[in-house]
């Protein structure tokens, strides 16, 4: 019998998992920007609650999570130097969730998630603003 040694195709099997991590990269960034996009897409109570998840995966995307076990309002306090308003943004936005109706407007409320977002990258490292930028899984970290 005639017997050819086995061939592997490495050079395929290169070509396609590098081709599956630019998909999954490209997977990661296109969730990203869809839940970056969402709170100008949303109403009501969906507003409120698409935009307060947008600014925690701005944070997830800067390395700052909230701990396990930690409440949200803990957590905004223990970041005020870092975004002095997020505390601010988490008040109403639990507001909203209980069903206040003293929460802001969405205009002012997004005034207000503009402010912290600000703040955030006024008072960030030049590196950690680049990383959170280009971070396709930043929002993996969101609780």
């Amino acid at each position: 019998p005639d017997t050819e040694p086995l061939q592997i195709p490495w050079a395929a099997l290169g070509n396609a998992s590098l081709l599956s991590i630019f998909g999954l990269f490209m997977l990661g960034y296109f969730i990203k920007g869809t839940r970056r996009l969402m709170p100008s897409l949303r109403q009501g109570n969906a507003y409120y609650r698409s935009e307060y998840r947008a600014l925690l995966d701005l944070l997830s995307e800067f390395g700052v999570y909230r701990e396990y076990g930690e409440t949200r309002e803990r957590h905004a306090q223990r970041l005020e130097s870092l975004s002095p308003n997020l505390a601010e943004v988490t008040r109403q936005h639990l507001a909203r969730a209980m069903g206040s109706n003293r929460s802001l407007a969405p205009s002012d409320y997004r005034k207000l998630v503009n402010k912290a977002r600000a703040e955030l990258k006024a008072n960030s490292h030049w590196l950690r603003r680049i990383w959170a930028y280009i971070n396709p899984i930043g929002w993996l970290g969101t609780r």
